[in-house]
């Protein structure tokens, strides 16, 4: 109970220190105008993955949303969890090709003991030099690798493609890729599927969670040959933007995920794996939305010119956020904290400290 009353205790003094009127707020989110604005922000197919056993939330395919109130490094990120395994499994490994006798090993395909991958989704990679302008630059696949290690052949295909910033660990590029199923039989890129977690229901037969994603027009692969991708797209058969990079990744050791997810850090939720591919989603429809906006192309047709351009300016619009996006779909409360916390712009400096350091 004291731990209790005195975590409550920092949130009322950070809500205080911000100018937070509770009573304000809580009262502007039951209009009905807030509400269609969060419906209409809200990232379509997605919904929250319960985290209480049996639930398998802990798997590739599933997405992590930074709580609104995580700051540092992950504050309102978006990631895409590439791989997750558990301790002490056996895997086979081939005879002779180490000089052993082809017995069971612990461990992973990265040698250790399980754990969980994955890449920040939503984050640019910037260059530290600007533009003409002084705006940050987004980096291109030819600035991350040093000349003497990117292949004549991936700089002609990918030299300039943009670079996205996967997470702190390693600083390796991983690549992304979306093809039909029938391009990447004929292609043969390689890579494994990223799954697409369609709810928590469980096969009875084989006891999984059902997924869809390899049986899609058009599904997301990771972890697939460079080369060969670098000369589909010069042989054209591939356009350059269907392949996505990044440089470093996010990486859990066993059962770190798990306790930072029951302690709020994270928002489990399933939804389309293009999320990962492209850092963008879909929205929600919102029911009324055309007859709401012939109305006020109706309203505008009555006013003067620098009145209708006033308010179009005013107009609700999904903001191209993932992370607001993801927050809205989850519910009403947390997109409202988003915006409070976005207003305050807690959570951009590494350094600072939004309501309380978990």
């Amino acid at each position: 109970a004291f731990l209790a009353l005195r975590e409550l205790n920092k949130k009322l003094v950070w809500a205080e220190s911000t100018g937070t009127q509770l009573g304000k707020n809580c009262k502007k989110s039951d209009s009905s105008e807030t509400k269609r604005q969060y419906r209409q922000q809200a990232a379509k197919n997605v919904e929250v993955l319960p985290t209480s056993s049996p639930s398998s939330y802990l798997r590739a395919g599933t997405f992590l949303v930074a709580h609104p109130l995580l700051s540092g490094y992950f504050a309102n990120t978006v990631i895409a969890i590439l791989e997750h395994t558990e301790p002490h499994i056996a895997t086979k490994r081939d005879a002779g090709s180490d000089g052993s006798d082809g017995s069971f090993v612990e461990g992973d395909q990265y040698g250790n003991g399980g754990g969980t991958y994955g890449v920040i989704v939503n984050r640019s990679s910037f260059s530290s030099i600007p533009n003409e302008s002084g705006v940050p630059r987004p980096r291109a696949l030819r600035e991350v690798l040093r000349p003497d290690c990117i292949p004549p052949i991936l700089r002609r295909a990918f030299g300039d493609s943009i670079v996205r910033e996967g997470g702190p660990v390693n600083v390796s590029v991983q690549m992304m890729h979306t093809a039909s199923p029938e391009l990447e039989e004929e292609l043969k890129l390689g890579g494994m599927v990223l799954p697409m977690v369609l709810s928590d229901d469980r096969d009875e037969q084989v006891g999984e969670i059902l997924s869809a994603a390899a049986d899609s027009d058009s599904a997301v692969y990771f972890n697939s040959d460079l080369i060969k991708a670098a000369q589909s797209v010069i042989d054209g058969k591939m356009e350059r933007d269907d392949f996505s990079f990044f440089v470093g990744a996010s990486v859990w050791t066993v059962g770190q995920l798990q306790r930072e997810i029951e302690q709020g850090f994270w928002i489990p939720c399933h939804g389309p794996p293009q999320m990962a591919y492209s850092g963008m989603c879909e929205h929600c429809e919102v029911e009324g939305e055309d007859e709401k906006k012939k109305t006020e192309t109706d309203a505008f047709r009555s006013m003067g010119d620098g009145e209708m351009s006033k308010r179009k300016k005013t107009q609700s619009r999904p903001r191209p956020d993932l992370w607001l996006s993801m927050l809205s779909a989850v519910g009403e409360h947390e997109a409202e904290l988003a915006e409070l916390v976005g207003q305050e712009e807690v959570g951009k400096d590494p350094n600072s400290k939004a309501c309380d350091w978990w």
